[in-house]
């Protein structure tokens, strides 16, 4: 089989780890802007592989370049500039099986549309809170939430509310449709990934069932840098806190559970598409539920930028 990855950064690299660890004698390929020698030369150098974890890896920097095989699994682990492009341009030039693509996101709407080009069931998103232990209980419970309200001082709002409204559908189902979205951003500075923008305040997102999702990030926030969401239903609420590992229920009780790092799951994803049994939503479905927030949430950051007088110049945008 050949297994294809755009993007060797931190996380591509975790993808690689897992894929090569289950599938050890299967063909690696990778596509990154950085020169191989130099990326392969980071790694080792930091200690995060062997001096041989790369042997018979191939590396390129360009699509063109990539051998014209067909590629059993494609993963897209690159940041939100031009993704959809990315994607239209892998259509084009490569013959492929199965995508995994980290997050249906963009950094422009004009972008988002390259996406609706694509409606295959064999693409699919990268929301690995189906795969937790942790969300899988809440979501065994069937316990009919009204709210879902995650806050940290370190949540991300930007880079990774697509994963919470992921969770939230989890929750309660495909069928309720977004009905509203508001944001009330306080303040807007640049993120630790270079290039890119976060914010201050609240997101929410209400649904046609009348669940609620807000998203809360404030520097001085009491709970710290620590994930935590807590959900509200006729059956009690519920607090887990995704940074830990750990479920307080309407007794009050602690309850342990495993988070599963990435370099964990890929391989479990491949299995699963393998086996037809994939958990993982499809890109199709997440889009129902993004071409209505990433309009609302590009132009209140849009506004926040032009307030402070700040502009996107050498930046790529907003989602990471």
């Amino acid at each position: 089989m050949n297994i294809l990855i755009f993007g060797m950064g931190s996380l591509g690299f975790r993808h690689l780890q897992s894929l090569k660890k289950v599938y050890p004698l299967e063909n690696f390929f990778y596509l990154d802007k950085k020169n191989s020698g130099i990326l392969i030369k980071d790694f080792e150098s930091s200690g995060r592989c062997s001096s041989n974890f790369f042997k018979d890896i191939k590396g390129f920097q360009f699509i063109k370049e990539l051998p014209r095989v067909f590629y059993d699994l494609v993963i897209i682990s690159t940041t939100a500039d031009v993704r959809g492009e990315l994607l239209s341009n892998i259509s084009k030039e490569l013959d492929f099986g199965n995508i995994v693509i980290e997050k249906p996101i963009t950094n422009t709407t004009s972008d988002l549309a390259n996406f609706d080009l694509f409606n295959s069931d064999k693409m699919f998103v990268n929301h690995h809170r189906i795969y937790q232990d942790l969300h899988r209980y809440i979501s065994d419970i069937n316990i009919e939430a009204q709210k879902i309200r995650y806050e940290s001082g370190n949540l991300g709002i930007l880079c990774n509310f697509a994963h919470h409204v992921d969770f939230t559908r989890m929750l309660i189902g495909n069928e309720p449709k977004v009905t509203d979205v508001h944001c009330d951003f306080t303040k807007v500075f640049e993120s630790k990934r270079s290039g890119y923008f976060e914010v201050d305040g609240v997101l929410s997102v209400e649904f046609s069932n009348g669940c609620i999702l807000e998203l809360i990030n404030r520097k001085e926030s009491a709970i710290g840098e620590d994930r935590v969401v807590e959900i509200y239903s006729d059956f009690g609420s519920y607090r887990l806190n995704e940074t830990k590992g750990e479920i307080v229920g309407p007794d009050n009780k602690k309850k342990k559970v495993s988070i599963y790092n990435q370099s964990e799951l890929t391989s479990r994803y491949f299995s699963d598409i393998q086996n037809g049994i994939c958990q993982l939503p499809t890109l199709s479905q997440c889009l129902k539920d993004f071409r209505l927030i990433l309009p609302i949430v590009e132009s209140s950051v849009w506004r926040l930028l032009k307030d402070k007088e700040l502009n996107l110049e050498n930046n790529y945008g907003y989602f990471s």
